[in-house]
């Protein structure tokens, strides 16, 4: 599902933390763009921010991997299903 919010990926291996735009995202993952990712395979914790016009939505600690890299971004498989992804059909209605 296309998508645009801004998104935190903490690569828990290096503790580096790349900031971006969320671009796609299902319940299985998502994909950012992002310049210098990191390495495929390594494990990372993100944050999603949700921005409305008087408040701001996070969802946070999600675990995943990275799973490749893909034309200036990263693709993120999700350790478990996305428990809010029912949120973001609600959060597009709100946007129009």
């Amino acid at each position: 599902m296309p998508f645009n919010a801004d998104v935190v990926c903490r690569d828990k291996a290096t503790g580096v933390i790349y900031q971006g735009k969320l671009k796609d995202i299902s319940a299985l993952g998502v994909f950012i763009e992002a310049s210098d990712p990191p390495p495929v395979e390594n494990e990372c914790e993100l944050e999603i921010a949700l921005q409305g016009t008087s408040s701001r939505l996070v969802i946070d600690k999600l675990q995943g991997t990275i799973a490749r890299h893909v034309n200036g971004g990263m693709a993120i498989r999700f350790h478990d299903r996305l428990e809010w992804i029912a949120l973001v059909p609600i959060y597009f209605h709100k946007m129009k």
